[in-house]
């Protein structure tokens, strides 16, 4: 019996084995080069020795190649040729000369994919995925491992070694329990598949994708498939700042927990990180409160807003985005402006406004606003999008009338007003209008404040 590194050299079929590309548990890999035309190259894939006696793992291997053979898609890894090679099973597909989507991301770390080419991959991988469900099929292991690239830097999906085929259910909740726990369904750990499985695991590649890194992490099987199942992913845009809206929750609604709550299938996912409009998710509610805030209880009196050419926009304890895009909170019709050009996000009892890596960047009082540290805005702050300027401030409309009707004072209200007769103190001390015996009351506002 051959050993399964002893292949080099070897001829099996019309192809001489040249260089081993990679082996897993099941198969090996190796790229080959047809023996009459040099520069017909080509992958060989040849199950592992220790499993050429498995009457089972020979029929998964045999399996996997019928279900390439089925599977005729510009996305999904084609199958040229099957045959046995001294008693083992071979498998002949196309050659991937860009390797793996995992190499391809880690050729340039720390740095990450531009956004449109995650976009194109996510897309052409769920073009591969959505046919083969069409077709009954479920994946069960996608992974960027198994996403390679051709010879154009085009996605294709392979690996098909542990699909299943389901003709006549759309779950199964007897199948044996399988896969990458990193990209593994919740109910997945629990023996149910079905074609919202390979959803979710899409999701988290794409989490992975736009964040660098994956959405859970943990040194074992349980303790992973427990994070899967109980616990909420870090939002993407904390992560990425610069990531729009629409795709953050796109890719949350792929990561529900429960199958029910993801798209209604991978086709509706990719229309959704494609379309701001396309998903619709119930925003989160705001966080609690760290003290009294005269905002938040008399909203009607007192606001932050966003002051620009089309009116006054109110912040609350959402975001709001500007761009040209009809997705945005805040659309402006500016030819300079990109179609995800900025946010303003809620911190702490004040404001910061990111960049989204836009094309002619964000400005405020004329400086450049970093999209990964933000801006804290403050009174009075000028924010130049493009050619358009819009001012950051409060609207105390009715503000005297409200507090003296309804006799509410914020802690922050206290404070300004502290600080307001402070500063007041100070400037009569330094024009020595006020002796050394406002010592003491000086230090008791500078407590109060």
């Amino acid at each position: 019996m051959l050993d399964r590194d002893n292949y080099l050299g070897q001829q099996i079929g019309n192809y001489l084995v040249v260089e081993k590309l990679g082996s897993g548990q099941f198969g090996t890999v190796y790229r080959a080069q047809n023996k009459l035309v040099a520069e017909r190259i080509v992958a060989i894939k040849l199950i592992n020795n220790k499993y050429v006696n498995s009457q089972e793992e020979c029929e998964r291997f045999l399996q996997e190649a019928r279900l390439l053979l089925r599977l005729r898609h510009p996305h999904i890894l084609p199958v040229i040729d099957i045959g046995e090679h001294q008693g083992i099973p071979y498998m002949i597909t196309e050659f991937a000369p860009m390797a793996s989507l995992r190499h391809y991301t880690a050729r340039l770390f720390p740095n990450q994919l531009p956004l449109q080419q995650i976009l194109t991959i996510l897309s052409q991988v769920g073009q591969a995925l959505h046919y083969a469900h069409q077709n009954a099929i479920v994946h069960r292991d996608l992974k960027p491992e198994n996403i390679l690239f051709n010879a154009k830097e085009e996605a294709l999906l392979a690996d098909f070694g542990i699909a299943i085929e389901m003709p006549v259910t759309t779950v199964k909740n007897d199948a044996t329990v399988i896969g990458t726990p990193s990209y593994m369904a919740p109910e997945q750990f629990q023996g149910t598949v079905s074609k919202l499985s390979d959803q979710y695991a899409l999701g988290c590649i794409a989490y992975e994708l736009v964040t660098g890194q994956r959405p859970f992490q943990a040194p074992d099987f349980l303790a992973i498939a427990f994070k899967h199942a109980k616990e909420a992913p870090i939002p993407p845009r904390q992560l990425n700042p610069s990531l729009p809206i629409h795709l953050e929750q796109a890719i949350l609604k792929a990561m529900a927990k429960e199958r029910i709550q993801r798209h209604a299938d991978v086709a509706a996912f990719i229309a959704a990180l494609d379309t701001p409009s396309a998903v619709s998710l119930t925003p989160p509610p705001p966080p609690p409160l760290s003290g009294p805030d005269l905002v938040s209880l008399t909203p009607s009196f007192v606001t932050t807003v966003l002051k620009g050419p089309s009116g006054p926009t109110m912040l609350g304890p959402t975001e709001v985005t500007i761009g040209r895009a009809a997705g945005n909170t805040y659309v402006v019709n500016d030819p300079l402006i990109s179609s995800y050009h900025a946010v303003i996000r809620p911190n702490g009892p004040g404001y910061t406004i990111f960049d989204l890596n836009s094309r002619n960047k964000t400005f405020v009082n004329e400086q450049i606003v970093m999209p990964q540290t933000g801006h804290a805005l403050k009174q009075g702050d000028k924010i130049r999008i493009g050619n358009t300027t819009f001012e950051y401030m409060y609207d105390i409309s009715n503000y005297s009338t409200a507090a003296g009707t309804i006799g509410i004072l914020s802690d922050r209200d206290k404070q300004l007003e502290s600080q307001q007769r402070l500063e007041q103190l100070e400037q009569l001390v330094s024009s020595g209008k006020l002796g050394q015996t406002s010592t003491d009351f000086r230090a008791n506002v500078r407590k109060s404040a």
